[in-house]
């Protein structure tokens, strides 16, 4: 088996500063569920997350609550899925996060196809007068000009495509917070969310909703997210088991991921 590669990034020097620790060692890979838990226990973000493995596919569902006593209850709801043969677990970062914690970063293996497959298809859907607020820039319509703009977008070093409803809470000069309001727009971004969450296989797709409430009602919607990551990224207690969930994904996605 080759050996991993931990890139190990000081937090205040994110571009410098690295450190390569090589393993050696010959795990036995894990099971899906067995690696979905470990995920899961390293990280209490995602404590009462739905997170599973199926086959090479991640998938986390999570729920948490926002807003505070001032502006009331507010739920923030996040669905991950992304295609684990399409990120690379042989070299990873890790970053220090605080609290002797550490960040685990997977980057797109750039040698692999879907991503623009993916933002064209995300383009198409939510063609209608919102899109080019969401997208923060004029976007065209025809599939065509569509292709050539997602070919431009990529092309750029570090640029994803990403799909947003914006919307802050805002402190009034007496400096309280004002109460939320659903959006002028939660109705289509919803219906658009609801559309990118039924893709089949999506190789790596983020959709967040921020809700007024303590339910995700629709027309309570508040803000949201449609967003294709470059890297995926999982958080450990410490050095030590950050390295060893490294090897774990490494060791899972060698054996079931390879093509």
């Amino acid at each position: 088996m080759k050996s991993l590669i931990f890139l190990m990034v000081a937090a205040a020097l994110f571009a410098g500063g690295l450190f390569y620790v090589a393993s050696d060692k010959t795990l036995p890979p894990p099971t899906a569920e067995e690696l979905a838990a470990l995920i899961k226990m390293e990280d209490p973000s995602i404590e009462g997350a739905a997170v599973s493995i199926d086959k090479c596919r991640l998938s986390i569902k999570n729920e948490l609550p926002a807003g505070d006593d001032e502006i009331g209850g507010m739920l923030y709801t996040v669905h991950v899925s992304v295609d684990l043969r399409k990120f690379n677990f042989e070299t990873v970062n890790l970053v220090p996060v605080g609290d002797g914690r550490m960040l685990i970063r997977s980057k797109w293996n750039d040698k692999q196809p879907g991503l623009m497959d993916l933002a064209e298809e995300l383009l198409e859907m939510s063609q209608g007068p919102d899109r080019d607020s969401w997208a923060n820039q004029q976007v065209p319509a025809d599939p065509e000009s569509i292709r050539r703009f997602v070919q431009g977008l990529f092309s750029l070093p570090g640029s994803t495509l990403s799909l947003n409803l914006r919307q802050y809470i805002v402190t009034g000069a007496d400096g309280k917070k004002q109460k939320p309001e659903p959006h002028e727009d939660a109705d289509a971004f919803q219906a658009f969310a609801a559309k990118a969450l039924k893709i089949p296989h999506p190789s790596s797709l983020q959709v967040s909703l921020t809700y007024i409430g303590d339910t995700p009602q629709p027309d309570r919607l508040f803000s949201g997210s449609v967003f294709i990551p470059t890297m995926v990224d999982f958080i450990s207690r410490s050095k030590s088991s950050a390295e060893n969930l490294g090897e774990r994904l490494y060791a899972y996605t060698l054996a079931n991921c390879s093509r």
